[in-house]
């Protein structure tokens, strides 16, 4: 795999990485522009310490198709589950006043105010995306995906 150097250069200068949903979509369900980018980004933060809402679980999962196929629903969530350097971090009282404000401030939907206040409470210095309304935020930085195609 030919790695992309402005993507590289810019997830080694992050420790904690935080991931939206569409992440770990585009790696079960592949899409063709993004599958590559997105097995990159998980190979380039190998050792780094990931986090995403465990509300990513719910986007994985609700599917109808994987919901009506009692394997493949394990097999999505496991694959979820199986990542060691990922940490699913639950919704907190303190999260959720947190994401209403950043969903307020930014004019977010509310799933993604969420991940924003689960990068910033959890210390991630960027967040991995593929939504362009991210674009305002400024902390934690911002790295959408169709910008590295």
């Amino acid at each position: 795999m030919k790695v992309n150097k402005n993507l590289k250069k810019i997830l080694t200068k992050h420790k904690v990485v935080a991931l939206d949903s569409m992440c770990f979509i585009y790696e079960i369900k592949p899409d063709p522009d993004f599958i590559s980018l997105c097995q990159e980004i998980f190979l380039l933060t190998e050792y780094h310490r990931l986090v995403t809402s465990v509300l990513t679980l719910s986007e994985l999962l609700s599917k109808k198709e994987i919901l009506l196929d009692k394997k493949l629903y394990v097999d999505h969530k496991e694959f979820l589950q199986g990542k060691i350097n990922l940490e699913l971090i639950p919704v907190s009282e303190e999260l959720a006043e947190e994401s209403a404000n950043l969903r307020g401030k930014y004019n977010l939907r509310l799933i993604d105010a969420i991940q924003l206040a689960t990068a910033k409470k959890s210390g991630a210095t960027l967040l991995v995306t593929n939504d362009g309304k991210f674009r305002k935020v400024k902390r934690p930085e911002i790295l959408i995906l169709s910008d590295y195609l």
